[in-house]
């Protein structure tokens, strides 16, 4: 690595540095605002406010640098080039006989490897703080009680709802489950105080497991129903691992699957979600599927975007400095803004296809930045 390519990625990664403290910083402070408060009686209660505000803002900064790092790319890319342009310095490196490309070339590179940096905390760090995350302030503990947003599961035929959820026990506190059709001597409804999500073990499914059932009250006297040679609801009167007073839904359908703010596909893992679309209880959306395919675009995206401003930057037809820059964030705001549009389009299967609404945009974009970036290469 020569001198050159380490001044440019030594200014780059300080400009993106900088501005990503300075935005997270500003998150953090607009954050605490509203939620120190609630942070502050997380810490009384786990015996250190300096832990909980290191695990709520600590799951936060890879979320924030998932949304962020492609517009902070940006923002560094710009502000390098400028600041070489505004000292002179790329005039005298151009006239050493170093081609524009040779300058630009480490920025490119810094920016590709943030892209794929991005992608794989998408992949891995994202769906491991899931849960930290996807909790507020008020329910850090997860003993808050949130909404329960009714799912059909169409595997089994039941559709599984419930008064409130407690996401620290992945417990529904008066569940209620409806039967598509009666199944043996059950019929439609089935009550109880809670229900906790229990996983797969070696003796039973992955399902629900209703304490205290109101509904139906003659319950020890009732097998257990069979669709198709598969046990859906077991009862205890066949159970031996059932109290007198429980009953075993199985179901495929999470825990946090049922909760009614719920946006875990955008901190779920590719595979798991092409497994989700594989499984017969969900119904999942086009919006699964744009997620998808945006994520295999999206370090595509990145680098169409950086070689479609740096041009900008250093073209000669464009005096100053603050035409170039505002050129360059006006092409930014209207590069997301598309992705977004496109992407909502795909969503709710408006005119566009999943596919089709994930790499729409870089279909139009990517040939436009082939364009502008070929002056690099000459």
């Amino acid at each position: 690595m020569s001198i050159l390519d380490r001044y440019m990625l030594r200014l780059f990664m300080k400009i993106f540095v900088i501005c990503g403290l300075s935005l997270f910083g500003l998150y953090i402070v607009i954050d605490m605002v509203s939620n120190l408060d609630d942070l502050i009686e997380q810490g009384n209660q786990n015996g250190s406010l300096f832990e909980v505000l290191c695990q709520y803002y600590g799951a936060r900064a890879f979320s924030f640098f998932d949304t962020t790092s492609a517009l902070i790319s940006v923002l560094a890319a710009i502000f390098a080039v400028t600041w070489v342009r505004k000292h002179n310095e790329l005039t005298a490196i151009q006239a050493a006989g170093i081609p524009t490309a040779r300058i630009v070339m480490p920025i490119i590179a810094a920016s590709l490897c943030i892209a794929l940096l991005a992608a794989a905390s998408r992949e891995t760090l994202l769906p491991k703080f899931k849960d930290e995350i996807l909790r507020s302030a008020q329910n850090w503990d997860g003993l808050a009680k949130q909404s329960v947003r009714a799912r059909f599961d169409h595997k089994h035929d039941v559709l599984i709802g419930g008064r409130w959820a407690l996401t620290g026990n992945r417990e529904i506190i008066q569940p209620t489950f409806h039967l598509h059709k009666p199944l043996g001597a059950f019929q439609r409804i089935i009550e109880a105080h809670r229900a906790r999500y229990i996983d797969a073990q070696s003796d039973r499914p992955s399902g629900y497991l209703l304490e205290d059932v109101i509904k139906p009250k003659d319950l020890s006297d009732m097998p257990s129903a069979v669709i198709n040679g598969r046990t859906v609801v077991y009862s205890p009167a066949d159970t031996t691992w059932l109290d007198s007073d429980q009953c075993f839904v199985s179901s495929n359908l999470e825990f946090s699957q049922l909760l009614a703010e719920n946006s875990d596909t955008s901190y779920t893992s590719s595979r798991d979600l092409m497994r989700n679309l594989r499984n017969d209880s969900l119904d999942y959306g086009a919006g699964v599927k744009v997620t998808i395919h945006g994520r295999l675009v999206q370090p595509l995206l990145d680098i169409s975007l950086i070689l479609l401003v740096v041009p900008v930057v250093l073209s000669k037809k464009l005096q100053g400095l603050f035409l170039p820059a505002t050129l360059c964030l006006v092409f930014t705001l209207g590069f997301f803004l598309l992705v977004l549009t496109a992407r909502a389009m795909g969503a709710n299967s408006y005119m566009l296809s999943p596919a089709l609404a994930a790499w729409l945009p870089l279909f139009l974009f990517g040939p436009i930045a082939y364009i502008s970036s070929s002056s690099l290469w000459r």
